[in-house]
């Protein structure tokens, strides 16, 4: 790999390698570069000889989970005719495509909800409500 600029010299993602200076190829390790490669935009560095994982992401496929992205959930979701809304979070997204795929579990929701309230009793109040309690009469001077 080696450094491309703007500056002369770059310090090192990993604290513990050296800097690397402009123009200077240097030999890493698959494994470092793996680790520090967010750290390494293409604009300043060329790293030859790469071995880039192969995750295709445009092309998702199974059931979400908390490792997808909230725009890949929201694909997925609407290749089931979902249209969540804008301002919708990835933990609701996940609610949504989870409702999707267990109908049953709303069910269960919704039986919860539908419990009978507790009824509200009437509290008998003793005397009249018009009426004030005595207040004390002293007054400061």
């Amino acid at each position: 790999m080696t450094f491309l600029g703007p500056f002369v010299i770059r310090r090192s993602p990993c604290s513990r390698t050296e800097d690397f200076g402009r123009m200077q190829p240097r030999q890493v390790t698959q494994a470092w570069l793996d680790q520090w490669r967010r750290r390494l935009p293409i604009s300043h560095w060329r790293i030859e000889g790469d071995e880039i994982p192969q995750n295709d992401v445009s092309e998702v496929t199974g059931t979400p989970d908390s490792t997808w992205t909230r725009k890949q959930i929201i694909s997925w979701l609407e290749g089931y005719d979902s249209s969540p809304g804008r301002y919708a979070t990835k933990t609701q997204l996940l609610d949504i495509a989870d409702a999707l795929l267990n109908p049953d579990r709303v069910e269960e929701v919704q039986d919860l909800v539908e419990e009978p309230a507790v009824e509200n009793k009437e509290i008998e109040v003793e005397g009249n409500i018009d009426e004030a309690p005595p207040s004390d009469e002293t007054q400061l001077e």
